[in-house]
């Protein structure tokens, strides 16, 4: 918008002196100048972690379409809210937070529970750098986590997978510190037990 659309529309909006118009103009201008730089950059923070919030995705509902879509509206929700998010450092979990209460709501709504992953193009590729022993022992580990029970499985993605500390998985899922330590613990115990094989070849491997 152009300094002399501003200035008409000052003049209009609140009449006064020339000055006082031309004063409140290059304010503004000033204004919209640094809030689209505040834009910009949430934009940038947000979109770092479309890959986190897909790979969740994919994880609580089991199938790659719906975590498309869970995505798309999970971004945009946070697009349209990115105001509200005060401290970028914690852009992250703020996204996995509206992920889940999208899904939440969806499943509510359908009266429907996520179903195990079961198509293997729907599993991340492991580094493509490990063996083929390795990535096997990947695939097995993301197939064995897919079992787990939802909120089991919730707890166990974001600790392990997206490296976020047990305070910020109790914000995500909103539940007790206490509570995602107890479905730490079955999660692990529970996968110690179905991949007792990729364990002990692990540790002969490390031997």
């Amino acid at each position: 918008m152009t300094s002399a659309r501003l200035k008409r529309l000052y003049l209009v909006a609140a009449p006064g002196s020339e000055l006082a118009a031309r004063d409140s103009a290059t304010a503004f201008s000033k204004r919209v100048a640094t809030d689209q730089a505040v834009d910009t950059q949430l934009d940038a923070t947000l979109a770092a972690h479309v890959d986190s919030v897909y790979r969740y995705a994919l994880r609580i509902t089991g199938n790659v379409e719906q975590a498309e879509e869970l995505t798309q509206e999970t971004m945009l929700r946070g697009w349209r809210n990115r105001r509200s998010l005060k401290d970028p450092t914690v852009a992250k979990s703020w996204l996995l937070r509206i992920a889940t209460n999208l899904w939440t709501d969806e499943i509510r709504r359908s009266q429907r529970r996520p179903h195990q992953l079961i198509e293997p193009s729907t599993i991340p590729n492991p580094n493509p750098k490990s063996t083929p022993e390795q990535q096997e022992s990947a695939r097995q580990a993301l197939a064995a986590l897919d079992q787990l029970p939802p909120r089991q499985r919730q707890v166990m993605h974001l600790i392990t997978i997206e490296q976020l500390s047990h305070a910020e998985v109790a914000k995500v899922l909103a539940i007790t510190a206490a509570a995602v330590k107890a479905n730490l613990a079955a999660a692990r115990k529970t996968l110690r037990t179905q991949l007792k094989d990729v364990y002990k070849e692990h540790q002969g491997n490390k031997t």
